[in-house]
């Protein structure tokens, strides 16, 4: 079967803008430092018939903090996985444009897959830990990639990764104690951990923050702030005030589209296109 354009299978009417954003321009591309880190190009995605992003193109620059707003079923989800090749393991996905990491396209004849993942990881909206010890949660990467030359070695990444997600202290006495025992903070930051531990370059986040408590959420929202020190991170989130605290540079999504792609401070002050400034001052999304 043929696939549905956007504008066929995604749009909800009487909401703000649609008509207006279907028939748009392309906004202009910000000037992002050069070189960008992940140069996204006219990517879209299929699942089955539905058209999930269309033609969407930006660049993410190193050692920054990129958020993807945008309503629910926007394709922020989406977005995001397709930077690590995690939607081709969906039964009858599509995905078309490219993706490079440091100018090498990541879709590829011949690209190892899985050394992708390790470069570029993806912590979820769910904290899924595995129903072992805190420390076999963190060692798990490591082992099945092969990453660490000895005990000693393993212990000493498996450390790393959980100093690096602020989860050390709170588990250094406990780690052969069973991950499920954590809070739901703890088990989110264990998860994180667990994709510190292999050194990515690229750390994906889908909504980090969004099922825990307030407190929790701002221990996060401080820890995502720490590591782009040493990462590059993109997050997908709904909750635009998190994005405008977090990111420097925000993407809008509207129905598999980027409506709008600019340093944070000017899409929350003098977004370009109206359905930007509709969807962050809260009159619709």
């Amino acid at each position: 079967m043929k696939p549905r354009p956007v504008a066929e299978s995604l749009v909800s009417p009487g909401l703000p803008g649609i008509s207006d954003t279907a028939s748009a321009a392309e906004p202009a591309a910000p000037a992002v430092p050069e070189p960008a880190k992940i140069e996204v190009g006219q990517l879209s995605v299929w699942f089955g018939d539905i058209k999930a992003l269309e033609d969407v193109s930006l660049e993410i620059p190193p050692g920054q903090i990129t958020a993807v707003v945008g309503p629910p079923g926007c394709g922020k989800t989406t977005f995001l996985q397709a930077l690590n090749r995690m939607n081709e393991l969906v039964a009858g996905a599509l995905v078309e444009g490219r993706v490079a990491i440091d100018g090498q396209d990541i879709y590829a004849r011949g690209v190892d897959v899985a050394a992708l993942r390790c470069r570029i990881g993806l912590v979820s909206e769910k904290a899924y830990p595995f129903p072992t010890s805190v420390f076999e949660n963190v060692a798990y990467g490591l082992r099945v990639n092969r990453l660490a030359g000895s005990r000693a070695d393993l212990y000493g990444r498996v450390e790393a990764g959980l100093r690096s997600a602020a989860l050390w202290d709170e588990v250094k006495g406990t780690l052969h104690g069973p991950a499920l025992a954590l809070s739901a903070g703890q088990r989110q930051r264990l998860c994180l951990a667990r994709t510190l531990a292999v050194e990515p370059e690229v750390v994906l986040m889908d909504e980090p923050a969004a099922l825990l408590d307030p407190i929790a959420a701002q221990r996060m929202e401080e820890l995502i702030h720490q590591l782009k020190r040493r990462y590059t991170i993109v997050v997908v989130t709904q909750n635009v005030q998190r994005a405008a605290r977090i990111s420097d540079w925000t993407a809008v999504l509207w129905l598999g589209r980027l409506v709008e792609h600019d340093r944070t401070d000017r899409i929350f002050t003098a977004p370009s296109q109206r359905i930007t400034e509709d969807y962050v001052t809260g009159r619709f999304g």
